[in-house]
């Protein structure tokens, strides 16, 4: 979904509540832009790659020491959906400036269409967190080589192909090399990737609450009491991967003789809080959230938690405030 490249008009797509204005899908035979000469090996191995890809596997181009990249998705007869970093994931000096914002449009490039939360597969099938294109089949290699080399050189300002480095893998997470792409293949160390993540989870809630000993337990979690909350009651905060997530649970203690009652709430509240997941195992309900952990932007994550605190606070208080066989109106 391009536009500055395609004849057709800019059509509207509805996501979360507002139109978001999706290009139809980027149609453009490559144009006279040439690379610097020192480019010229990285253009004409990543328009191979990129005709090579059978459906469901994935490419990523990263710059070194930066979270800026651009990646590729193999759709098979859907074609190509290719993304480039947008702000929703970059923080500090990695982030655009409304200047190279312009830019990437004037590329081609979709704007996001929401949040990491809003802008899901499930909620905005046809949007994405990301700038994006989709690309129809049969896809033409030259041209999205040109976009994506375009993007990183003028926008992203990598000066030489040896400031990249690749990912390359499938739907189930095996990787491969590239051997068509004269940059370094970087394997994805899923562990140490993971120490890394849980360590800068840690860090950022030992900020939030004001305490440096804050650990997690044996089994890979730890607890945060908020007194606006339940001072007695801790959040369960811990951390998964493929994909990478960090998780929120709260406990709700629930009697035998109001389960059922329970249930209807918790059914009503899942409709209602999208972002949030409501369960009810035996005498013992909880509240659950996932938040992207990959790449990590500490702000995300606490803007995501305060959030499921605040959703669990509403409804704690609504249970104090009204008998239970009232909760539902």
């Amino acid at each position: 979904m391009s536009g500055k490249f395609c004849l057709s008009d800019d059509v509207g797509t509805i996501g979360h509540g507002q139109i978001h204005h999706v290009r139809p899908p980027f149609a453009r035979d490559r144009s006279d832009w040439r690379p610097p000469i020192w480019w010229q090996g990285l253009q004409q191995g990543l328009e191979r790659a990129l005709e090579a890809m059978r459906e469901d596997e994935f490419l990523i181009i990263l710059v070194k020491g930066s979270n800026r990249c651009v990646q590729f998705a193999a759709q098979g007869a859907s074609g190509m959906r290719v993304e480039a970093s947008s702000n929703h994931f970059l923080h500090g000096e990695d982030r655009l400036s409304d200047a190279q914002q312009v830019q990437l449009e004037e590329l081609g490039w979709n704007a996001p269409t929401g949040t990491p939360q809003e802008a899901t597969p499930e909620r905005q099938p046809m949007g994405s967190p990301n700038h994006f294109v989709d690309c129809s089949s049969p896809i033409q290699g030259p041209a999205i080589a040109e976009l994506a080399l375009r993007t990183l050189i003028e926008v992203f300002e990598v000066f030489h192909p040896h400031d990249l480095r690749y990912q390359a893998f499938d739907r189930e997470g095996d990787h491969y090399p590239r051997p068509e792409l004269p940059i370094l293949h970087s394997l994805r160390d899923v562990s140490a990737r993971m120490t890394d993540v849980a360590q800068k989870l840690l860090n950022t809630f030992r900020a939030l609450i004001g305490d440096p000993s804050l650990e997690f337990d044996s089994a890979g979690r730890c607890w945060i009491a908020l007194k606006e909350v339940h001072k007695e009651i801790p959040t369960r905060i811990w951390l998964t991967q493929q994909p990478m997530l960090v998780h929120f649970s709260y406990p709700i203690m629930v009697g035998k003789e109001d389960r059922e009652l329970m249930l209807r709430i918790f059914n009503d509240l899942n409709i209602k809080h999208e972002l949030l997941r409501f369960t009810l195992e035996d005498e013992l309900g909880w509240v659950s959230m996932e938040v992207f952990a990959e790449p990590f932007v500490a702000e995300q994550v606490v803007t995501g938690f305060r959030y499921f605190t605040w959703i669990i606070k509403n409804f704690l208080d609504l249970m104090l405030a009204k008998p239970l066989t009232d909760a539902t109106h």
